[in-house]
């Protein structure tokens, strides 16, 4: 067995099954609502 492992992964935010990025999900933070318009929805 080798001293040395790779770990790789990768993480998203999501919302339902659709993946949202980091810019999104800042604006619907700071648009301190309760409810919010989620790409037209």
């Amino acid at each position: 067995m080798s001293n040395s492992i790779l770990i790789q992964y990768q993480d998203e935010l999501a919302i339902g099954d659709q993946a949202i990025t980091a810019k999104e999900w800042k604006q619907l933070v700071n648009a301190k609502s309760t409810l919010v318009k989620f790409r037209g929805q």
